[in-house]
């Protein structure tokens, strides 16, 4: 009896929890049902971190997968095989030939287990034997072979081909004197001139030519393949032309018997269906195709994987995790940025509830109450973002497999998004994040009381605790250390030989600004209540009441306003920064590629007829049709002006020392027009250096480096010997100029550029040498035009090089899409969001005010009055965060971008970067926060024109 009392008992302590976690969840739902607003927008901030940080893993996938495709595509292409087809095979010639029966473990294997053991559908599985080579003769025997083909059978053949006439072979009886029924190609019926119904003899190759080697043969049917490039060809089906295909009874039986080990080649071969790879069965594909490796070796020892997707997989799960890793080092300061805005808006929300919470406090709740409700409201907003946020990461993944630059999503590629475990797991930390901002501010607040809570709210009792654990003093350690390793060395990290790494390599390296930054923002903020006591007390001697206000607001209650302008101010320098850096990635693959082609195009004539004129051999005539003369491409449409450029080693002696060099010859006059130029190349203006060569026909203009090494000086006068046309020409050449860079030439090479006029060079050799030519092209410039004009002129054998052509394929190579896809994203999101939580803070603020807001109009002070205080607070924040981010930002911008420039080869060091401040996308920051400052004051206005005195210190105590 004493064991059935307690079921009630436990039944009611059931009902109890059931009731207790009811209440929480009903409570929970109206809590956030009540708080509308700051709902939303906390599900818009989470659902922004969801989808950023899921588009990572999101796109490295795709792109990969991308270039998974192409890689196979390619091996398509090559061997006309499917993308996802696995080819094994025996082949007797390396090993020894066998019985038809020890292969049949092998086929019975693929065919049955095969696709499930690799992992993916099966679309077709094809097997295929074929014997050691015969001689074909005539019945009667007489003269040569007619061929030297193979019998063979292939599984499914009579769905892929077309019988022009006869019919399938049948089985052939075991037996030598009947002959058996083949099938030949309709290429060998008209080779051999044979038809249906003809007698042939299959005789064994070997060397002894018995009867026993003679197998009679009759063609039962002519074939040809329906469709030749199908999926079912493991080899061309012109492979086939060397077969004579025969029944699998036939070959089983027939032949089994009537040769010993008839299997010389056996091959076997299964299409699968690879349309859902992605980076979560990547794994399982590889294992899979190994298994299966190793079993058919133990079936029949020797065989082996002919094809497989193995290797292009394994390099796609390689490629997907270190493209991830990238990705994640650039997203990282917005994710962080989505992150600020996320305790931003919670804890305006936690404000919003702390003298409820206190209230309850008071009246006998716990702590743990108040967490519970904290953890199922981070689980419910976690849900519906982690929803939200997925349908936004794969847009914005689509977004950044169109990005050309920096907010340009103008490219066309395609890319097949799908949900993979990396993804999940993702969304999985994102929801994560979710719970704990939701907990993290309640547990710091969930033991006030009342008394506690108001007097926090009189007065901020305490700094906040990255001041108290002096983080910012910390955090500019360490980038004040990070930015003296990158003068001293030249870059924080290097790879395994000792060369810097590209920060498309090695992302960290935009951690040292986004630290500098973070610590410099949270420096200021320690700083800035004094300055608003410095700037209160000035205003003092005025009469502006509302900015005094302002001022003395802002001076006394810091830790009210610290978390938005935080936001704003690194959202600002990041964005100065992360736009920067784009731009001038953008303008510097323009620069390093037009450098090295050093106009819009490079060209050379090569000879049409004497195998003899290369360059440096003997001068050719200008008026053959070896070397088309400037005007000739100056009269195609589309040129604008073109130059004659040439090329010839060189040196300079230098007392007993000759300087190997080369000598790069212009035409003065018209090569200005073509060269690409920038400003910094040399000290010198382009037009200068062009007029300093008209001094003289033997001036030339020198590297900076040059003079250096040398100790010689503009002005000086040194032998120069040219080798051109199979001789030398020797020159008193007059150094009129340097230059510290200039198009084509790479400084630190072992070798100088020596420029000078290229008439200078002809005069002396009594003729033209070859040379390029450099053009300036028009903007409606075709090259199917310019081509077709070259023909028309006999200049067949013309090849160039255009900068562009490379600009247009790197601009949308994969990792630098994602690159800039994610500046792009990153800078749009935290850009909206700090709009969006700058606003929230104002409105939140205000409510929070009510009592102190209603206290001054009891005084007096008038709705003007009051609106100007509103104001000028919210125009010293924003122009605060406007000025230090924007300081910062290009500060920042100008010191470390250029050691970001980093490589193993000289051409990814020349030209040097020149820092380029997006001042357009910046202006779209400032133009947005002024939209904030209307839209804000506006409704504060508003609000202040509504708000009743009575009504304000009353609710004051409630809100």
């Amino acid at each position: 009896m004493h064991r059935y009392t307690n079921i009630p008992i436990t039944n009611y302590l059931l009902n109890t929890e059931m009731q207790s976690i009811t209440s929480t969840l009903t409570l929970t739902l109206k809590r956030l049902w009540s708080q509308r607003g700051l709902t939303s927008a906390t599900l818009l901030g989470l659902s922004v971190a969801v989808a950023l940080i899921m588009t990572v893993p999101l796109y490295a996938d795709a792109v990969n997968f991308r270039i998974l495709q192409e890689e196979l595509s390619t091996q398509t292409e090559r061997n006309n095989r499917p993308p996802f087809a696995y080819l094994y095979n025996y082949i007797g010639a390396w090993n020894d030939p066998v019985e038809w029966e020890a292969i049949q473990p092998v086929t019975q294997y693929l065919e049955a287990q095969g696709a499930e053991t690799l992992g993916l559908p099966s679309e077709a599985f094809v097997w295929h034997v074929e014997t050691n080579t015969y001689r074909l003769f005539p019945e009667d025997g007489r003269g040569d072979p007619l061929l030297q083909p193979r019998f063979g059978t292939t599984s499914r053949l009579a769905d892929e081909i077309e019988l022009l006439s006869g019919e399938w072979p049948t089985d052939a009886p075991i037996d030598r004197t009947v002959p058996i029924e083949v099938l030949i190609t309709a290429v060998t019926a008209q080779e051999l001139n044979v038809t249906v119904g003809a007698r042939l003899d299959m005789v064994n190759s070997r060397p002894s030519n018995t009867e026993d080697d003679r197998i009679p043969v009759v063609v039962s049917g002519i074939w040809q393949p329906m469709r030749p490039d199908a999926a079912y060809w493991f080899y061309a089906p012109t492979s086939f032309d060397e077969i004579l295909t025969v029944s699998e009874g036939t070959y089983s039986g027939r032949l089994a018997s009537d040769i010993d080990q008839e299997a010389y080649l056996a091959v076997w071969y299964l299409v699968l269906d690879g349309s859902r790879v992605g980076t979560q069965n990547v794994d399982r594909l590889v294992a899979g195709a190994q298994q299966v490796e190793r079993r058919i070796d133990e079936l029949l020892r020797a065989s082996q994987s002919l094809q497989s997707p193995v290797e292009a997989l394994t390099i796609y799960r390689r490629s997907v995790a270190v493209l991830t890793r990238q990705l994640l080092g650039f997203n990282a300061p917005t994710i962080g940025l989505v992150l600020a805005f996320i305790g931003l808006v919670i804890g305006l929300t936690v404000g919003q509830r702390r003298n409820e919470m206190a209230i309850m406090r008071s009246r006998g709740g716990t702590p743990n109450q108040l967490i519970s409700m904290a953890v199922l409201e981070g689980i419910l907003l976690g849900l519906i973002s982690f929803t939200i946020g997925t349908l936004l990461a794969f847009w914005l993944t689509g977004q950044m497999g169109r990005v050309r630059s920096f907010l340009d999503f103008s490219a066309e590629t395609d890319l097949r998004i799908a949900m993979n475990q990396a993804t999940l797991i993702a969304g999985g930390i994102a929801i994560l994040f979710a719970i704990i901002a939701q907990i993290v501010p309640v547990t710091a607040v969930s033991n006030d009381t009342i008394i506690t809570y108001k007097l926090e709210q009189a007065r901020q009792l305490r700094p906040p605790w990255w001041q108290r654990s002096f983080l910012d003093v910390i955090l500019f350690g360490v980038s004040a250390y990070g930015f003296y390793q990158l003068q001293n060395d030249g870059s924080l990290f290097a790879t395994g030989d000792g060369q810097p790494t590209s920060v498309l390599e090695n992302p960290l390296l935009l951690l040292l600004p986004t630290v500098a930054n973070l610590a410099v923002t949270l420096i200021f903020l320690r700083f800035l209540p004094w300055l608003m006591r410095l700037v209160a007390g000035v205003l003092t001697f005025t009469k502006s009441v509302g900015l005094l206000q302002a001022a003395r607001y802002l001076a006394r209650s810091p830790g009210f306003y610290s978390t938005p302008l935080v936001l704003l101010t690194l959202t600002v320098s990041l964005s100065v920064f992360t736009a920067s850096l784009a731009r001038t990635f953008d303008l510097q693959l323009f620069d390093q590629w037009y450098y090295q082609v050093g106009a819009d195009m490079n060209l050379l004539n090569q000879p049409t007829t004497s195998a003899d004129n290369r360059f440096f051999a003997q001068p050719v005539d200008a008026s053959t049709e070896f070397y088309l003369p400037p005007s000739a491409y100056e009269s195609i449409d589309g040129i604008e002006a073109a130059s004659r450029v040439g090329r010839y080693p060189a040196n300079i002696r230098v007392g007993d020392q000759f300087v190997e060099g080369e000598f790069l010859g212009i035409d003065r006059d018209k090569f200005g027009e073509v060269v690409y130029w920038r400003w910094d190349f040399s000290e010198y203006r382009l037009g200068s250096l062009m007029n300093a060569l008209a001094r003289s026909k033997e001036s030339i203009i020198v590297p900076t480096d040059f003079l250096t090494e040398t100790g010689l000086s503009v002005g000086d006068i040194v032998p120069l010997d040219i080798s051109a046309g199979g001789g030398r020409v020797s020159l008193e050449a007059e150094i009129v100029a340097a230059f510290e860079f200039f198009p084509t030439y790479y400084p630190g090479e072992g070798e100088f550029i020596y420029v000078g006029n290229l008439s200078t060079v002809f005069e002396e050799v009594g003729g033209e040498l070859p040379y390029r030519v450099w053009i300036e092209t028009a903007p409606e410039f075709d090259e199917a035009t310019f081509q077709q004009s070259l023909n028309e002129q006999r200049a067949v054998n013309t090849v160039w090089r255009q900068p562009q052509t490379r600009i247009e394929e790197i601009l949308v190579q994969p990792q630098r899409q994602g690159v800039f896809g994610l500046l792009s994203v990153g800078f749009v999101a935290s850009a909206l969001l700090t709009v969006l939580g700058f606003f929230l803070y104002a409105v939140f603020s205000f409510r929070r005010r009510m009592i102190e807001l209603g206290v001054l109009r009891a005084v007096g002070l008038s709705v003007p009055h009051m609106m100007r205080f509103v104001a000028w607070e919210l125009a010293l924040l924003i122009l605060s965060g406007l000025g230090l981010g924007t300081g910062l930002g290009v500060w920042i911008s100008q010191q470390f971008v250029p050691f970001l420039q980093t490589g193993r080869r000289q051409t990814d060091f020349v030209p040097p970067y020149l820092v380029e401040i997006a001042w357009p996308a910046i202006s779209q920051v400032y133009i947005l926060f002024g939209l904030l400052f209307l839209l804000a004051f506006g409704v504060l206005s508003l609000l202040l024109w509504r708000m009743r005195i009575f009504e304000a210190i009353k609710l004051g105590e409630t809100v």
